[in-house]
C-alpha cells in the first residue's frame, strides 16, 4: 500500500544541513508562472564533479513545475544524440545544459556553473571557497527562453569607451557582453552624435570608461534622459576627465581626482579586493564573495544633496563598495617611487568607490512613478576580459538587473560546496576494521550458535 501511494503522490525534502538544493522564492515564482513547456537537455559526462549536483537541482525544478522536461545525454554512450544537439545549437564542446522553449534556446556551460574566491591576505592559487551557480544560471536561462521580449541595454560609444564586441584581453568587454546576453539582455552600441537622443526602447544606458570629454549637447541629452526616469551605469577610470562632474553633482554624487588604495585588501598593491559591501539589493547576495578592482577612483555621495522638501524629489544615494579603515584616497598620483598613505594630505578610509542612486521612490509607499536609477563605480577595468573573475561578473550583472528592475535574479546567491573530512588515526582504523570485519560477523555467528543450541535443547 505504501508503494502504491508513493508511486502516485511524490514528496521531496532536502535533509542536507546546508539546504544545498532548496530553491529561492524568486525561482519558485518564476516556475509557478510558466505557461509554456521548457525542454532541458543535460549533455554531461557522468564522472564530472558537478554532474550529480546538476541532476539533483534539475529534479527539484521538475518537482516545482510540470512544465520542465529533462533529457539526460551521456556523450560517451549516446554519441549520436550528443552530436545532434551540438549541431542543432552550434556547440563545440560537451558538458552543457541546453534550455529550449519554442524557437528560443539558451546554453549554460560548465564554466558558468562554478566560481571560486581567493583569500585576499594570502598570495595563493588555491581557492578559498568554490561556489555552485546552478540555480542562478538555470533560472536565468528559463526566464530567457520563456519570455519573448528582451530589455535593451545601450552602450555609449564615441568617447574612447570600452568596446563590448572587442576580444582584446585588456581593453575588450566581449565576455561581459556575452554574460549580459546570457542573462536575457540585448546589448547594442549607440553614438549620441548619430542618434541625437537616447533610443526610446532603452532599458538602461552604460558608459564604460569614457576617455575623452563628453560634449555639452551630449550631456544635455543624458541629463534629459535621467530626468525622464532614465537608468544609467557609469564606469569611470582615474586620470580621465569625461566632463561628468556637473551631471553627477545634480544626482548627489561626487567624484575625485585620486586613486583608492588599501594595503590590507591587496595581493600585489594595485588591486583592491573587496569582500564586504554596503546594504543594497545589488550587493545583498555577494556576502563572502570577493570582487577585485584595479586602481579605482573614489565615488562618494554628496553630503550637501538637496532635492527639495519631498523625499521623492531627493536622490537617495547608497554606498555599495568602500575600503576598510586602513584605506585611503591618494591625491598625488605622481608620487614616487610608490603611492603611500600621507594622513595630512590624503583622505582616510573608509573610502567609497561605488554608489547607487534612486530618485522618485519612497520606502514603504507604492507609487506608479518609475524612479530614476543611477549607478557609478570608479573602475572600468574590473569587467574587462582579463579581469572578469571572482564576483566581478555577478556584481556587474546585479547592477544592470537593478537598473532595469529585474530584481528577481539578484536574490539568488551562489551556494558554496562544503568539504567534509573524517580525521581518524591508524589505531582507530584498526579498531574499525576489527569491529566491522571481525566483530559484527562473529556476533552474528555467536547468535546463530545460541539459537541452534537452544533449539537442540
Amino acid at each position: 500500500m505504501i508503494n502504491y501511494l508513493s508511486e502516485r503522490h511524490h514528496y521531496r525534502a532536502d535533509l542536507n544541513r546546508s539546504t544545498f538544493y532548496d530553491l529561492a522564492e524568486q525561482t519558485h515564482a518564476l516556475l509557478g508562472g510558466l505557461s509554456n513547456r521548457v525542454d532541458v537537455a543535460v549533455v554531461f559526462v557522468p564522472d564530472d564533479g558537478i554532474y550529480e549536483d546538476i541532476n539533483f537541482l534539475l529534479d527539484v525544478y521538475c518537482q516545482a513545475s510540470d512544465q520542465i522536461r529533462i533529457e539526460r545525454v551521456d556523450p560517451n554512450i549516446n554519441l549520436a544524440r550528443a552530436r545532434q544537439l551540438q549541431e542543432q545549437h552550434n556547440l563545440t564542446d560537451d558538458n552543457v545544459v541546453i534550455f529550449t522553449c519554442g524557437d528560443r534556446t539558451e546554453v549554460v556551460r560548465r564554466s558558468e556553473l562554478v566560481e571560486a574566491t581567493y583569500d585576499s591576505q594570502e598570495l595563493t592559487t588555491h581557492p578559498t571557497t568554490v561556489y555552485f551557480r546552478g540555480e542562478l544560471m538555470f533560472s536565468s536561462a528559463i526566464k530567457a527562453v520563456a519570455e519573448a521580449v528582451k530589455p535593451v541595454i545601450y552602450v555609449l560609444q564615441g568617447h574612447g569607451e570600452g568596446d563590448m564586441e572587442s576580444f582584446d584581453e585588456f581593453t575588450g568587454y566581449s565576455d561581459i557582453a556575452q554574460a549580459l546576453r546570457h542573462d536575457h539582455l540585448d546589448v547594442r552600441p549607440f553614438v549620441l552624435g548619430v542618434s541625437k537622443s537616447v533610443p526610446q526602447d532603452a532599458a538602461a544606458v552604460v558608459l564604460a570608461g569614457p576617455a575623452h570629454k563628453i560634449s555639452q549637447p551630449e550631456l544635455d541629452i543624458l541629463r534629459e534622459y535621467l530626468e525622464a526616469s532614465g537608468r544609467m551605469l557609469l564606469l569611470l577610470e582615474p586620470k580621465r576627465d569625461a566632463g561628468l562632474r556637473p551631471l553627477l553633482a545634480d544626482w548627489g554624487i561626487a567624484i575625485h581626482d585620486d586613486v583608492v588604495m588599501d594595503l590590507t585588501r591587496t595581493l600585489t598593491g594595485p588591486e583592491l579586493i573587496v569582500t564586504e559591501y554596503g546594504s543594497h539589493a545589488i550587493t545583498r547576495v555577494l556576502k563572502g564573495i570577493s570582487t577585485m578592482f584595479y586602481l579605482p577612483r573614489s565615488v562618494e555621495p554628496r553630503v550637501d544633496t538637496e532635492g527639495g522638501a519631498d523625499p521623492m524629489d531627493k536622490p537617495q544615494a547608497v554606498i555599495l563598495i568602500a575600503t576598510s579603515q586602513s584605506g585611503w584616497a591618494e591625491s598625488d598620483l605622481n608620487q614616487k617611487p610608490a603611492l603611500r598613505n600621507d594622513p595630512d594630505e590624503d583622505r582616510q578610509g573608509p573610502v567609497s568607490i561605488a554608489v547607487a542612486v534612486e530618485k522618485g521612490s519612497v520606502a514603504g509607499i507604492d507609487v506608479e512613478i518609475r524612479p530614476t536609477r543611477l549607478v557609478v563605480i570608479g573602475d572600468a577595468d574590473f569587467v574587462s576580459n582579463r579581469n572578469l573573475s571572482g564576483g566581478n561578473k555577478d556584481l556587474f550583472l546585479n547592477m544592470v538587473n537593478w537598473l532595469v528592475e529585474r530584481d528577481a535574479f539578484m536574490g539568488i546567491a551562489p551556494k558554496p560546496f562544503e568539504m567534509y573530512r573524517l580525521m581518524i588515526s591508524r589505531r582507530q582504523i584498526r579498531y574499525l576494521l576489527g569491529v566491522l570485519v571481525g566483530g559484527i560477523p562473529a556476533a552474528v555467528a555467536l547468535l546463530g550458535v545460541l539459537v541452534w543450541s537452544r533449539r537442540r535443547a
